[in-house]
């Protein structure tokens, strides 16, 4: 019953002298327009609705799916999905054999491990202009470090594993889903790989969690415009949000 109160009172400005049903599960309800003699708060609310042409309406509680969302419909969680995965971190080890057969198994990194054991082989592309700064240490592929940090050689990361390095260095709660200038220093402190920068860009662009939670670092588009009042009552209002668009071949 106070909710039927609550929502008559709120929108008393669209329903007053206009006659309107209420339909409700809430069979006693029906009989308040009724009931003899009332008292307390019974009195109040009858009181306080005698101004409104209403209407009771009942309909059982089975029939009113389309409230469900509003009230009592429980919110499961999808199959698949748990909060409890973000709090996972996962470890593991590739060991120097391991690392020496997944860079072989990259076409890219297998021509120019063959190229440095003088195996002949077309040096590709990427790696062209700085075969000199490769080197073979213990069957291993790494590159000179030219940054400031301890370590003189950088290990050279084939494609299956890239994914691993994102997961350790960004994705883990103890990585902090840093940006993107934070998340390529910290690869760039002990691996590479080539177009290095644009992978990291892209993945911290394309991140779930990072877009979901973070604040965009750039400004407001603007002050608000104000907007001019309706005319009438629940008028109807478009509104652009997204745009301009360019034109397509079509038009």
């Amino acid at each position: 019953m106070p909710w039927v109160v609550w929502a008559i009172t709120k929108f008393r400005p669209y329903l007053y002298g206009s006659p309107f049903r209420v339909v409700t599960d809430h069979h006693s309800l029906c009989w308040l327009a009724n009931l003899k003699d009332p008292s307390g708060r019974l009195a109040r609310w009858s009181l306080r609705l005698q101004e409104f042409n209403m209407t009771v309406v009942y309909k059982s509680g089975h029939k009113h799916s389309d409230a469900d969302c509003l009230s009592r419909a429980p919110v499961e969680t999808p199959p698949g999905s748990s909060d409890d995965d973000d709090d996972e971190c996962f470890l593991g080890a590739v060991n120097t054999d391991d690392m020496a057969r997944r860079q072989r198994d990259d076409p890219e990194l297998r021509a120019l491990i063959e190229h440095l054991e003088g195996r002949g082989g077309t040096v590709p592309r990427v790696f062209s202009r700085a075969v000199p700064t490769f080197t073979i240490r213990q069957g291993v592929l790494y590159k000179e470090n030219f940054g400031n940090n301890n370590s003189p050689w950088l290990l050279v990361i084939p494609t299956d594993l890239r994914g691993d390095i994102f997961q350790a260095c960004h994705d883990d709660p103890t990585s902090g889903h840093l940006g993107y200038s934070r998340t390529l220093a910290r690869i760039r402190e002990k691996y590479y790989w080539p177009k290095l920068p644009k992978t990291v860009h892209l993945y911290t662009r394309s991140c779930h969690e990072c877009q979901r939670r973070k604040k965009p670092p750039t400004r407001p588009a603007g002050l608000l415009q104000p907007i001019s009042p309706p005319t009438a009552p629940f008028q109807q209002i478009g509104m652009d949000l997204l745009g301009p668009f360019p034109p397509s071949t079509s038009g």
